[in-house]
């Protein structure tokens, strides 16, 4: 396998027992483990927001990564340059899903690090251009 983008919301739902997207999130960690994982650096920063609100500390988190051995992405002109591309895209065809700008950087830094597959919770995506495989975590009722 190779480069697997982890969306926020994955991590969430695999860090909480309670979260209705745990097992399924719990199952795509595992199978993205046998390669690289990537967190993209806008899904780092939402994630650090969640950590920090529970009064756990960003080494705490880092020692989460690490233990996964999920790297981290950046942002850099080129990566900001494809989320605005995408975002544009979008826009000028108003018949398509809109693009939220840390949605597009998301994606973008998933792409700029050459992931083939993003895994996400967020079924309201619009679609993805080039060789990038969306999967969609499905929810469990408890």
């Amino acid at each position: 396998m190779g480069l697997t983008a982890i969306d926020a919301g994955v991590l969430v739902a695999f860090l909480d027992e309670s979260d209705a997207f745990h097992a399924a999130a719990v199952e795509a960690i595992l199978e993205a483990s046998t390669g690289e994982m990537l967190l993209p650096v806008v899904a780092y920063s939402e994630l650090m927001v969640g950590v920090l609100m529970t009064g756990a500390t960003v080494s705490w988190f880092g020692s989460v990564l690490d233990g996964l051995r999920i790297q981290v992405g950046q942002i850099d002109r080129n990566v900001a340059g494809r989320a605005a591309t995408l975002r544009a895209l979008a826009l000028r065809d108003r018949r398509r899903r809109q693009w939220r700008m840390p949605d597009a950087l998301i994606v973008a830094d998933a792409l700029h690090n050459g992931a083939t597959v993003i895994i996400t919770t967020d079924g309201r995506w619009p679609s993805v251009p080039e060789d990038l495989e969306v999967r969609v975590l499905g929810a469990v009722s408890r």
